[in-house]
């Protein structure tokens, strides 16, 4: 190949720089030692970049123990403490579940059992009932041609008021016939919807022609919480007669614990064939009624008020008076109307009219007391008409007073006492102008005899089987008196 001469010629290097070369003779040197470590014999080399001096960090102090152990001791009280919490959590948790099953259990004892009748229907829980003014409110309708009406309750921790009255508005049914309904209001307070279903109200059919209604609450109440006192409303409503007879109800039965009972102004609107409330530790109230067989009963609260029969009446309540105005009507001399008065530890005081739908009547009068003062008054008694009345108490004084038409024994004791007859007998309350003829023995602390009213002047004293009457007053340590 052929090279011209014109070709530019390759430019030489320039010479390398002296301190290219200087550096290229200084020996490399080794890093630094660690801190601590001792060199020995090593010698540095003389580059500027070499530090003199190499800081060394100090050691951390340690710690005190006490301070660590009250450190080790405030993180172990910690962890207890969030051990106890979590497990006492755990605990009432539990507990309250165990709260809640046995609630259940004991809420679901409030219920009707079979004996007490076929369920009809049944109010329980807060969607169950209306509530007006905090207080849960419920109207059940009875047929008033029912044989029986019926109310009870039964459990715990209940009372209440049972109001028996006349309803104007239910006069007229809305068809316009006579209403054939008693209508039953139940109030219940003190319940908040949280209780509501602790308690029940059913209305119930015990047997045919017999409807009822009952109130029910828990038997017993094991959960241990807080168990509130229910106080029950009861208004039985009855319908009055738009023709102004009175209307004719069979039978009306209670059966309420704790419940007071008012029966109002009845007298000459209504008739019961029957009528039984009874009660225990309340009261039991009559304004006036009308009833062919009563039967009132309570314990530990008086009984009052105005009372008719035509049958056989019971007032029976214990360590409680008894006041009452009683008139019982005889329509059958063969068949006895039966008054019965008793109580313990309180007074018996009743005024007592007897009369008859015919010349005659046949009665008989029983009241007992104990440590209680005894005080009867028999104002009215048909002439000719049968009287069996005894006055039984202790430790107080006994008193009876029947008037002139009375005729029959007597027997009036006592003792540490004395026994009185006192006799004011003028004119013969027939206008027959018959004589009063009486006998008497005994002294002091007991009195037997007899009066009667004969005609012509007869003075022969019939035997104690031919007299038509009899009185007994009795007590102990106080005075016996009776007013003929």
């Amino acid at each position: 190949m052929i090279i011209p001469e014109d070709t530019p010629q390759t430019p030489k290097a320039p010479p390398q720089s002296r301190e290219l070369e200087e550096d290229a003779e200084i020996p490399a040197t080794s890093p630094p030692a660690y801190p601590g470590h001792e060199s020995g014999s090593y010698q540095a080399g003389t580059s500027s970049t070499q530090p003199l001096y190499v800081p060394v960090e100090p050691l951390s102090r340690t710690e005190p123990a006490g301070r660590r152990f009250l450190k080790a001791f405030g993180l172990a009280i910690l962890i207890w403490f969030l051990f106890a919490a979590l497990t006492s959590s755990v605990a009432e948790l539990g507990r309250q579940s165990g709260r809640a099953l046995r609630e259940h259990k004991d809420a679901a004892t409030a219920w009707p059992l079979p004996s007490d009748g076929r369920m009809l229907m049944c109010f329980k829980g807060p969607l169950a009932w209306d509530t007006i003014d905090g207080a849960h409110h419920v109207t059940l309708d009875i047929s008033r041609t029912s044989d029986v009406l019926y109310l009870f309750s039964r459990g715990m921790e209940t009372v209440g008021n049972v109001a028996i009255v006349q309803d104007e508005r239910s006069a007229v049914s809305a068809d316009g016939e006579e209403s054939q309904v008693v209508s039953v209001d139940i109030v219940a307070r003190g319940a908040t919807p949280m209780w509501s279903h602790v308690f029940a109200v059913c209305a119930l059919e015990r047997r045919n022609g017999e409807k009822g209604i009952g109130i029910f609450t828990p038997k017993k109440w094991h959960s241990g919480g807080h168990y509130p006192s229910f106080d029950f409303d009861v208004t039985i409503r009855l319908p009055r007669s738009p023709s102004g007879h009175p209307l004719h109800v069979k039978s009306i039965e209670t059966n309420l614990p704790n419940f007071e009972h008012h029966v109002g102004d009845l007298l000459g609107s209504v008739n019961f064939d029957s009528l039984s409330l009874r009660s225990s530790n309340a009261h039991i109230f009559s304004r006036s009624l009308n009833v062919t067989h009563g039967n009132f009963e309570t314990t530990n609260k008086h009984i009052r008020g105005h009372y008719e029969s035509h049958g056989n009446l019971t007032l029976r309540t214990s360590n409680a008076d008894i006041v009452a105005d009683v008139s019982l009507f005889n329509h059958d001399p063969n068949v006895e109307n039966v008054l019965n008065l008793q109580t313990s530890n309180a007074k018996i005081e009743s005024t007592i009219n007897l009369f008859s739908s015919l010349n005659h009547g046949s009665y008989t009068v029983s009241s007992k007391t104990s440590n209680g003062r005894l005080s009867l008054s028999v104002p009215v008694l048909p002439p000719d008409s049968t009287l069996h009345l005894s006055a039984n108490t202790t430790n107080l004084a006994a008193a009876v007073a029947v008037p002139d038409t009375y005729e029959g024994t007597y027997v009036v004791k006592t003792s540490n006492s004395r026994a009185v007859v006192k006799s004011d007998r003028r004119r013969d309350p027939t206008g027959k102008e018959r004589k009063s003829i009486q006998w008497e023995s005994g002294t002091g602390p007991y009195r037997e005899g007899g009066i009667e009213w004969k005609e012509n002047h007869v003075s022969a004293v019939p035997s104690t089987e031919e007299a038509r009457g009899s009185i007994w007053v009795s007590t102990q340590n106080a005075p016996a008196t009776l007013y003929l």
